[in-house]
């Protein structure tokens, strides 16, 4: 998995592995980073073979800060190169750890690899790479193909699992779907440290006022809808004087947008272009509202992790949002409507308070429990490994001559 801080996936791959350590399991974790993020636990192992500043195009589904090398613009060489670089990695990782199964995030050239090993591998699609696909067909044969041997597919969200089964139909017969969940441990420690000062999070100018916090964290792009919260931001600072909105974020569209609030005529709209993923949180469970203003959002994890921490939500109606957003307690809007954004928050920021919040962490519903939520994912791991039994040989040849033709 890469990266491991500043996508939905990375958190998703942090929290399964401390999650599976918890249940008693070892984990071995390949990512090209070099680094471990969020992640503090001892017995996971840790493989960054596949470094990202070795090749300049080691790509990502949608762009990350200043990387803008997406799937799109890889030629064949380079998707060869890549992808034999992960099957030698995988390959190394399973003669020295002896792993039991695979489980790979997203439904990409890593599958190919993982499934010519001959272990039983698990692949969570979390949607974007679905959206990939599209934009790059020649993928789509190597996927078909990949579906035929996996063991059992995941699928983040209702919207992820349509999506995943119109594009590849033969999926049905593997996917799950399972919704994510927050990491209640850094939920619980961003809580506690709700009446900590802003400036302690490397946010000035917010501390000793009596200000209203309008939240967004996430990739600072308009897909994500950014624009469309800035629209919004030029009514509601004109109903409520003390307002902030605080973006905190990254992304290639970052300065079209800073120029955007700048001619709107925006007063008190505060880009903070990073903080850690802990400090992050903190400045959710510090805010009167979190918004998720998205185009298209295959999921939602900040919703979630605004919810467990009991900040008041206001969410787009797309995708994983439309599914769990208000009978987790959240408000829904249209998305692209900065009319409908701008009315949610205002009812929001007068009828709901700071000192009205719960002083613990309380997930919004028992399906975004960690332990439900690992749960589940074992329960496939055991169906998938109850199912491998005598069919190791069988299905390691074909893969592995598949694996030789295509990449080389």
């Amino acid at each position: 998995q890469f990266p491991l801080e500043g996508c939905g996936s990375g958190t998703y791959t942090g929290l399964l592995a401390k999650e599976l350590v918890r249940c008693g399991h070892e984990v071995f974790l390949i990512h090209p980073e070099g680094q471990h993020g969020t992640i503090e636990c001892p017995s996971i192992t840790y493989d960054c073979t596949v470094r990202r500043r070795e090749h300049r195009f080691m790509p990502c589904f949608t762009t990350l800060g200043s990387d803008s090398i997406r799937f799109p613009l890889l030629d064949q060489s380079e998707m060869k190169l890549i992808t034999s670089r992960i099957h030698a990695t995988l390959a190394k990782a399973c003669q020295m750890w002896n792993p039991t199964l695979i489980h790979i995030n997203h439904l990409w050239m890593a599958v190919e690899p993982a499934v010519s090993l001959g272990l039983p591998t698990v692949v969570t699609v979390h949607g974007t790479e679905l959206a990939i696909q599209e934009e790059k067909p020649d993928l789509r044969e190597s996927i078909t193909w990949s579906i035929q041997w996996v063991d059992a597919l995941i699928a983040v969200s209702d919207h992820v699992l349509d999506r995943l089964i119109s594009l590849y139909p033969t999926a049905q017969k593997k996917a799950n779907r399972i919704w994510n969940c927050a990491d209640t441990d850094i939920c619980a420690a961003a809580v506690s440290k709700r009446s900590s000062r802003w400036s302690e999070l490397g946010i000035g100018n917010l501390d000793g006022g009596e200000y209203k916090v309008v939240c967004f964290v996430g990739k600072i792009s308009t897909h994500k809808g950014v624009h469309v919260l800035l629209q919004a931001a030029e009514m509601y600072e004109k109903k409520v004087p003390n307002v902030i909105t605080l973006l905190i974020g990254t992304g290639t569209e970052l300065n079209a947008l800073v120029d955007m609030a700048t001619k709107l005529g925006l007063q008190r709209v505060r880009f903070v272009r990073s903080l850690p993923y802990q400090d992050a949180l903190c400045a959710m469970a510090k805010a009167d509202v979190v918004v998720v203003p998205s185009l298209n959002e295959p999921f939602g994890l900040t919703a979630i992790e605004a919810l467990t921490m009991g900040t008041p939500v206001v969410a787009s109606d797309v995708g994983g949002l439309s599914e769990f957003a208000t009978i987790a307690g959240g408000t829904l809007v249209a998305p692209g409507s900065p009319d409908e954004l701008g009315a949610a928050v205002l009812c929001v920021l007068d009828t709901y308070g700071r000192k009205q919040r719960e002083p613990e962490i309380k997930p919004p519903l028992d399906l975004f429990r960690n332990d439900v939520w690992v749960d589940r994912i074992c329960q496939i791991y055991k169906r998938c490994l109850a199912n491998q039994i005598g069919e190791t040989e069988s299905r390691s040849f074909v893969p592995a001559t598949r694996l030789c033709e295509t990449w080389g």
